[in-house]
């Protein structure tokens, strides 16, 4: 029994082929650029989860589908400029986001060969859409809260990674990726502050009411994930027919 056991171990072993399928289950923040943070302002930060799962077409390349939840804030007092601090807007979206990406390791990541590698970088695009069910602005003391649907926002997502096999069929990994808004009204109100070349915060003071809707910079809004995860792989041994 031994002997037969071993037997199949020693003939299935080289026929074990990339591991096609993963999913995971990740935990991470959001971050947010835009009028009221015209800089990448890290620590500026919201809660968000995800749920991920991933195609190993081989060692290199691989498609992943994924679903995001979580708030993205900006706050003019957290932005370190003093217009934007004098301002004193501030806002909250509640985002659920939805991607398919495509991912290039640059190491030969869980192969069979001998240039085998147990962790690898890699970066990663594609193609996603978040929808925006509610919006929370603050401004002059007053509260909006704004509630937008389910209609679809486009975005672009791109960014870098770190995977590493933790043990056995699991991996544990981390990424860092920014969405580009597709629709350039969306983006520009995804804060709540549209651009306008004629009237901007930047001409002068005006009343609480009319800075409400004054933005200080025409550069599209965007936000951030970065996120931990952990993923399970599922393992598929291919024998010799009748062993």
């Amino acid at each position: 029994m031994i002997k037969k056991t071993l037997f199949l171990f020693i003939v299935c072993i080289p026929s074990l082929r990339a591991q096609k399928m993963e999913v995971g289950v990740g935990a991470g923040v959001t971050h947010y650029k835009g009028d009221l943070n015209p800089s990448f302002r890290p620590f500026n930060i919201h809660a968000a989860g995800n749920l991920l799962a991933r195609y190993n077409f081989n060692n290199s390349l691989s498609f992943k589908v994924g679903a995001m939840g979580g708030w993205v804030s900006g706050d003019d007092k957290k932005s370190g400029y003093a217009l934007n601090e004098a301002r004193g807007f501030r806002f909250r979206n509640l985002i659920v986001e939805y991607s398919g990406q495509v991912e290039y390791n640059f190491l030969n990541f869980r192969s069979t060969s001998r240039s085998n590698s147990n962790w690898t970088p890699y970066l990663f695009g594609g193609f996603g859409a978040h929808q925006n069910p509610r919006q929370n602005i603050y401004s002059g003391g007053i509260v909006r809260v704004i509630k937008h649907g389910n209609t679809p926002n486009y975005n672009i997502p791109i960014g870098v990674g770190i995977k590493k096999v933790w043990k056995y069929q699991w991996n544990f990994g981390i990424e860092f990726g920014s969405r580009f808004l597709l629709n350039k009204k969306q983006s520009d109100l995804f804060d709540g502050l549209s651009y306008s070349p004629q009237r901007n915060f930047y001409k002068g003071r005006s009343t609480p009411i009319d800075l409400y809707d004054m933005a200080n910079t025409p550069q599209a809004d965007k936000y951030f994930y970065t996120n931990f995860y952990i993923s399970y792989v599922f393992y598929k041994v291919y024998c010799p027919p009748g062993r």
